[in-house]
């Protein structure tokens, strides 16, 4: 791991995928797989939870809490995700919120604010808030 101040905790974190090289800095992953494939100039993100941010390549300033929170960022920032799967197919959105058991799983969008669990998953655009709860007979 290069860089500075980077931190990682936990099997295959912090850019352990084959040929990872960081050289951004301030970036702390704690959990299996967290930010597995963490590479460049990736900066200042804050991953907890198993493979939490794990498959991020470009983007920064990230905030994921949860397990598999946030799996499919690969450059987005500045985005707050807190919940089981919350942003779990976000691959490049920046500045949202997304707060539940997979808020926003399958949003595309950013500078929203999704709160509630499974909510608002289908929201392509940009600046939307959207608080609801909805309750899936399989969970």
């Amino acid at each position: 791991m290069g860089g500075d101040k980077n931190t990682g905790l936990g099997a295959y974190s912090m850019g352990a995928s084959a040929g990872a090289a960081i050289t951004g800095s301030s970036n702390t992953a704690i959990g299996y797989n967290s930010m597995l494939e963490a590479q460049g100039a990736v900066a200042n993100n804050t991953a907890v939870g198993a493979t939490a941010l794990q498959n991020i390549t470009t983007g920064g300033g990230n905030v994921m809490i949860g397990a598999c929170v946030g799996y499919g960022v690969v450059g987005g920032a500045g985005n707050v995700y807190i919940g089981d799967k919350a942003g779990l197919a976000n691959t490049s959105g920046n500045d949202n919120v997304f707060i539940g058991k997979c808020a926003g799983c399958d949003s595309t969008a950013s500078c929203c604010l999704i709160i509630g669990n499974g909510t608002c998953d289908i929201i392509t655009g940009a600046f939307n808030t959207c608080l609801l709860y909805t309750s899936d007979a399989a969970d």
